[in-house]
């Protein structure tokens, strides 16, 4: 599962880009580097685009993740846009991802472009800072 994080210019998200085949190890990775940049710098948002994405995890790995990213600490303020992969089989994947977040007190949302899923974290980050 090749993946690249960057902080997006002229936003308070970080961005993650995934593409292939998940895997438990390296979604843990991606977890832990993605949490650890929001945590350095200040950052609660994060856009994760799975639109590259061909193959998801199993249910079972979906809900460890889930569970393992509430360890790693989610602050109140965290919020997660994903971009649905083009892929049924892992679009169905990222639906149970929302999901098993969501029952975990997250605020993960599924979106069908980058598009929408920016102006959502955006919109969140002004409703917030007003």
């Amino acid at each position: 599962m090749p993946h690249v994080t960057e902080i997006l210019s002229g936003q308070r998200v970080v961005e993650v880009v995934l593409s292939g085949a998940l895997d438990d190890p390296e979604a843990a990775e991606m977890l832990v580097e993605c949490r650890r940049l929001q945590a350095e710098l200040g950052i609660p948002d994060a856009l994760l685009d799975c639109s590259a994405v061909d193959q998801g995890l199993t249910y079972p790995s979906v809900v460890e993740m889930a569970d393992y990213t509430v360890s790693l600490g989610v602050p109140s303020d965290w919020r997660q846009a994903v971009v649905k992969p083009h892929d049924l089989t892992a679009a169905v994947t990222i639906g149970l991802w929302e999901a098993a977040g969501t029952n975990r007190g997250m605020n993960i949302k599924v979106f069908p472009d980058r598009e929408s899923a920016l102006e959502w974290l955006i919109t969140a980050e002004t409703e917030s800072s007003s």
